[in-house]
């Protein structure tokens, strides 16, 4: 008797953990999508753009007045964006964005402009991150 109840003992302790495993699934992947924008108007020199890639390495292009990039990453975020240039007459600008997949608008935004009708010299740089779901 004490062997039949020791056997029935040692089935429901493991049934009770192979359920308890079939119930620990993982939260789904997060997907963030990164998305950067370099738009100019006039006489405009971009020298260099410098942003990270969806491996988190800086990547450069040089003179390209208008550009755009996007990627995704899964379960964080890290966006980074700098621009150099001249405007000897015109604008210049910039906008960088993180949107969470499903989600209808940005979790982190950014953009800025400069003009001008004489010679300037500009920068821009921008960077966030979040390591969470």
């Amino acid at each position: 008797m004490q062997k039949i109840a020791f056997i029935l003992l040692a089935i429901m302790i493991l049934g009770s953990i192979s359920c308890n495993n079939s119930n620990d699934t993982p939260d789904p992947d997060v997907i963030y999508t990164i998305e950067y924008e370099v738009a100019s108007t006039g006489d405009v020199t971009v020298d260099t753009i410098m942003y990270l890639d969806v491996n988190g390495d800086d990547k450069y292009v040089l003179g390209a007045s208008n550009w755009g990039h996007s990627f995704e990453q899964k379960n964080g975020y890290h966006a980074k964006l700098y621009i150099s240039g001249t405007i000897t007459s015109g604008k210049c600008g910039y906008s960088i964005g993180v949107k969470r997949d499903g989600e209808s608008g940005y979790v982190a935004i950014a953009a800025d402009s400069t003009s001008s009708t004489s010679a300037l010299h500009f920068k821009f740089l921008r960077e966030f991150a979040s390591s969470g779901k």
